[in-house]
């Protein structure tokens, strides 16, 4: 399986994560999940002015734009075979001392990762509902 770290398309087994990154440190993070579906991300306006009012809020610079990340996720369709999946963006802080503070200067990481449906998530559900 393939996946971007920062931008660069690398083997999921390869990709690897600064153990001093503050999102895995302290959950100092933001991201979105996305349906795809016929190689393209459903939504994607929608979920990229989310994900910009999360970088507003957080402080947490987006290294990246929406046509950047249309362009990623239509190379992991190409090399993992997906054309339907569901997508994972994260952007993390970056990594930086230890320290509750926010740095200034830290780096953003970024991890796009695309999976397969698990079977019959799409498939037809009923409902009851009870009225009293």
């Amino acid at each position: 399986m393939k996946v971007f770290l920062n931008g660069e398309l690398v083997d999921a087994a390869d990709a690897r994560i600064d153990p001093f990154d503050r999102g895995f440190t302290l959950g100092d993070g933001i991201f979105e999940s996305l349906a795809v579906r016929g190689g393209r991300a459903a939504f994607l306006d929608a979920h990229f002015r989310r994900l910009g009012e999360a970088s507003r809020v957080t402080g947490i610079a987006l290294p990246f734009d929406a046509a950047m990340v249309a362009d990623q996720i239509a190379v992991l369709c190409r090399s993992t075979g997906l054309a339907e999946g569901a997508l994972r963006l994260t952007v993390s802080r970056g990594p930086a001392p230890r320290g509750v503070s926010a740095p200034a200067d830290a780096a953003p990481t970024v991890t796009l990762a695309l999976h397969p449906l698990p079977p019959g998530c799409n498939d037809p559900v009923t409902a009851v509902v009870a009225t009293t």
